[in-house]
Parts: C-alpha cells; sequence; structure tokens
C-alpha cells in the first residue's frame, strides 16, 4: 500500500536568521528564528516558535541620545499554539504568546538622554478563523 506524500509529513521544523545592519548606528544584528509543527491527526496541528527580532530606535531618538549610543530595541517571542485546517475551507487556529523585551528607548530622568535600558513583556492569546463563504 503507498502513503501519499500529505500522510508522510507529520512534523516540520524550519530554523532561520535576519540580519541587518544600519548606517546611522553602524550596528549589525542577528535574529535567530526557529519554528516546529507536529500533525496530531488529518487537519490538526501543534505548532511553535521561538525567534529573536529587533527593530531600530526612531531617528529622532538618536537625536537626543548621547553619541549614537541606542541599541536595536529588541524582543524574544515565545508561541505554540493548535491549527484545525480542512483544506483550506475553514481555517482555526489558537496561538498563546509571551514576548519578552530589552533594549527599549527610555529617557534618563537625571541627564534627559534617551538610552537602552527599558525592559517589558507582553503575553496572551490570539484565536483566527477563516471561513471560505463559496
Amino acid at each position: 500500500m503507498s502513503k501519499r506524500r500529505s500522510d508522510l509529513v507529520n512534523k516540520f521544523i524550519i530554523p532561520g536568521v535576519r540580519s541587518d545592519y544600519q548606517t546611522l548606528s553602524e550596528k549589525v544584528s542577528f535574529d535567530p528564528r526557529f519554528s516546529f509543527g507536529f500533525l496530531l491527526a488529518k487537519n490538526q496541528t501543534i505548532r511553535g516558535a521561538i525567534g529573536i527580532y529587533h527593530q531600530y530606535p526612531r531617528l529622532n531618538d538618536y537625536f537626543s541620545a548621547d553619541n549614537n549610543n541606542l541599541k536595536p530595541e529588541e524582543a524574544v517571542h515565545y508561541i505554540l499554539g493548535y491549527e484545525f485546517n480542512k483544506e483550506g475551507n475553514i481555517v482555526f487556529r489558537i496561538e498563546g504568546y509571551y514576548k519578552d523585551y530589552s533594549n527599549l528607548v527610555l529617557r534618563n530622568t537625571t541627564d534627559f538622554f534617551y538610552g537602552s535600558e527599558g525592559e517589558g513583556f507582553a503575553k496572551g492569546i490570539d484565536v483566527f478563523l477563516n471561513k471560505d463563504l463559496q
């Protein structure tokens, strides 16, 4: 008995990396990322991802910083979710996430220069539903 190609793929792993160079700050950043999934049953998948994301501060923030010393603002994302996908006609996905932020731009209350000392986090649940109306 032969198996269809879709029956053979019951898990996946996708590694990746993104790199940027910003000329203003002369900084290079590397953002490793990793996603994975596991087929529980027909049309049902557990998915997850871990990755580092960044963005450079706004141009105006550099004008208020001491010697362009601002770092890229950074977030580490952790995502775990469940997806039901019936041939693209009905897609239901629920994901829990946690994001750990660092190097956020803050104004120093002592000297009033901007610096990269801010920290924070975000957490929550996203729910997606897509139904083909044809």
